[in-house]
């Protein structure tokens, strides 16, 4: 079986199916908060990342790359649900997964 036919057609198509990534990687991760706690909030979303750059193509794992960083942001990193008041440290963490995932692409 080659992989190269699991590939999407269409650029839309690409494009919708990889919005569905970050509500994925954000499920799984807050199934695993009570494992995780407030550790490692980016470490699904950038296996996402990596994902849809596979199997969509660069400009959607770009796409899952920004939306997944304010979800993570948002629901993963105190104070949460909030994109205002981050300390550095986790301003750093947001920092090093922007560029992991822009390194990856």
């Amino acid at each position: 079986m080659h992989f190269n036919n699991l590939r999407l057609g269409s650029t839309a198509v690409r494009y919708l199916a990889a919005l569905g990534m970050p509500a994925i990687a954000a499920l799984v991760r807050a199934a695993l908060d009570p494992v995780f706690g407030d550790n490692l909030p980016f470490s699904l979303m950038f296996l996402g990342v990596v994902i849809t750059a596979w199997w969509a193509g660069r400009g959607p794992a770009m796409l899952v790359l920004l939306v997944g960083g304010a979800v993570t942001r948002w629901l993963e990193i105190a104070p949460r649900h909030t994109l205002t008041g981050v300390d550095p440290a986790a301003r750093s963490l947001a920092l090093a997964y922007l560029v992991a995932g822009v390194a990856t692409l």
